[in-house]
């Protein structure tokens, strides 16, 4: 097993060796070419025993074998959860217009109940016009008539009808204008109803089809991973285990520069954000997107938020911490990501229970990161032990300034 699955140790020599590794480290590794079928076999190996410059150079190629692999990891990992997010603000684009399209259909029925309505009102009118022979009676009827008392009713019926006629002719009119509008509105949502709906489709495959790289290149770095430590051990006489204790070694030192290089920066940004008022930058934060599907947990994990605070309980216990600890990791991560271990950062990007930016920071604690709360939780601890010492550490932080 190596440095990407062997992440149930405790202590804070383990933690600081698979957590704040990523950014330098994954940089490394990502530089190396990602071909693990030229690596050398078992009979490379031990013919180059005792020729001082073939073993060199077949630990190189081991070496970079294992960085290839682990990068290979880290990146699919992050384009899945770079998919996934795309696919969940594609459906939620997609629920939005679907909503817009079902209330115009509402209003276009009601006023289309309206208009008719309307229109029945004017033709009612105009009839009722015609049967009180008002409509038929000549000018010269009405000004010859001998009772001016009957003129006078007869002009005043007809100017009340007239005017009852216009402004149902007026409502008619506005009724249709309203249709008009509303219907032209409603076919242009249902275009995009339509449009969106194709781009949910294939932003949920490329989200599949992303998820299942990811899979699969964990499983290629869990099942290559060990032969090639065993193969490093071989050649240099020590034994895989020390192999890999020696690269997490080599992780924990680089992440401590990359650490006090974060913290120097962080300190500087949050001196700025305090004199213009606003602001910081952190782990994560912010809006988080709809839950994610990842594919299924490793067997025996259980992911859900009580069973990987229950989990974090005993790995805080491990540490030495106590229950005021626990306590404040509990307020710290509720408030991150309501310890969900797919939840993500809509706007960064920022991802799982302690929201690393980007994702594959955690690939330091295991190949699983993206679907492992366990493997989450073993990052963010080394994360904080080294950041701020204790739990409570960074959410006296996190209180101060809305980031840890």
């Amino acid at each position: 097993m190596g440095i990407f699955t062997r992440h149930h140790r405790s202590g804070t020599a383990r933690a600081l060796a698979i957590t704040l590794a990523a950014p330098l480290l994954l940089c490394t590794l990502m530089a190396a070419p990602a071909h693990a079928d030229d690596s050398p076999s078992w009979d490379d190996v031990l013919a180059a025993r005792g020729n001082v410059t073939q073993t060199q150079k077949l630990i190189t190629t081991l070496e970079g074998n294992l960085n290839a692999l682990q990068a290979t990891a880290a990146t699919k990992g992050d384009e899945a959860v770079a998919a996934s997010l795309a696919d969940a603000q594609a459906q939620a684009s997609l629920d939005t217009i679907t909503a817009r399209t079902q209330t115009l259909t509402e209003q276009l029925a009601a006023a289309e109940s309206s208009a008719n309505d309307a229109i029945s009102g004017a033709s009612s009118a105009v009839a009722s016009l015609y049967r009180s022979n008002i409509s038929g009676s000549s000018t010269a009827e009405l000004l010859t008539n001998s009772s001016p008392d009957d003129l006078l009713a007869r002009l005043t019926s007809l100017d009340r009808l007239s005017l009852r006629n216009s402004q149902l002719a007026e409502r008619a009119e506005q009724g249709q204008n309203t249709v008009s509008a509303l219907t032209e509105q409603a076919h242009t949502a249902r275009t995009e109803q339509q449009k969106l709906t194709e781009e949910a489709d294939a932003s949920a495959r490329d989200a599949e089809q992303a998820s299942r790289d990811a899979d699969a290149a964990v499983a290629v770095v869990q099942q290559q991973q060990g032969e090639l430590y065993a193969k490093l051990a071989t050649l240099k006489n020590t034994s895989a285990t020390v192999e890999q204790d020696y690269r997490e070694a080599e992780a924990a030192r680089l992440a401590y520069e990359e650490q006090q290089r974060q913290a120097e920066a962080a300190a500087v940004a949050a001196r700025r954000a305090a004199q213009q008022g606003s602001g910081g930058v952190g782990t994560g934060g912010g809006v988080i997107a709809p839950p994610i599907v990842n594919s299924p947990a490793p067997s025996g994990v259980d992911n859900s938020p009580a069973g990987a605070q229950a989990y974090a309980s005993g790995q805080v216990a491990a540490r030495g911490w106590g229950s005021a600890q626990f306590h404040c990791l509990v307020s710290l991560w509720t408030r991150e990501s309501s310890w969900s271990y797919t939840a993500t950062n809509a706007s960064s990007g920022a991802y799982g229970i302690p929201q690393s930016l980007p994702g594959a920071k955690m690939a330091s604690a295991g190949a699983d990161w993206r679907t492992n709360s366990q493997t989450q939780i073993i990052w963010g601890l080394g994360y904080i032990t080294g950041r701020y010492g204790t739990p409570c550490g960074a959410w006296a932080h996190s209180q101060a300034l809305g980031w840890y």
